[in-house]
């Protein structure tokens, strides 16, 4: 346990650390030790994000993820376990995407997803939480969130014990994935 608590400490100390390098000091006491919100404009001003859409450009912005994806025969998503579930990007994705009339309906016999024939991989690096665990809720959110848009050939790739720089699990990921596409996992 004490090992545990070394490891969390270190890893905590880094990433403040580097947010220290983006924001400076000031910032990062407030963002970290207050847990003050910030805008999507500070955020972008700070240098913490690369990009920050306008309200009125968001529909233009989800138009064209869901065009995106409409045109894609295979999804390839990586979704590594943050706190039991997936990562607020990720999500913020999924809410921009699912869109009624656009990638799933109501109908009479409940909700129906439009984007059909579509395969997804779906690359889960994880931690202390073991993909298919009873507290993984990511992959089956994720599974849960693409069928709602019609997406429901889905394989799950797990690389459990990736974030110890555990080659053998990212090894096994990445021959796991080449079998999955057909390829030489040696490539």
């Amino acid at each position: 346990m004490l090992r545990s608590v070394e490891k969390l400490e270190s890893r905590l100390a880094r990433e403040f650390r580097t947010l220290q390098k983006m924001v400076g000091i000031t910032r990062t006491k407030d963002i970290v030790m207050r847990s003050r919100r910030i805008t999507g404009q500070q955020a972008l001003d700070w240098g913490i994000v690369t990009e920050c859409v306008a309200d009125a450009d968001l529909e233009k912005t989800t138009d064209a993820l869901v065009a995106e994806l409409k045109e894609a025969d295979i999804l390839v998503i990586g979704a590594p376990i943050y706190n039991f579930s997936v990562p607020t990007a990720l999500k913020a994705w999924i809410d921009m995407i699912a869109r009624a009339r656009l990638t799933f309906r109501y109908t009479e016999k409940g909700v129906e997803g439009l984007l059909l024939n579509k395969k997804a991989y779906i690359v889960v690096p994880s931690g202390g939480v073991p993909v298919g665990s009873p507290v993984d809720f990511a992959t089956p959110y994720l599974r849960h969130a693409l069928a709602f848009v019609g997406i429901d050939d889905i394989e799950i790739v797990a690389a459990t014990g990736a974030d110890r720089d555990n080659g053998e699990a990212l090894d096994q990921a990445r021959a796991k994935i080449a079998e999955l596409v057909h390829l030489d996992a040696a490539a």
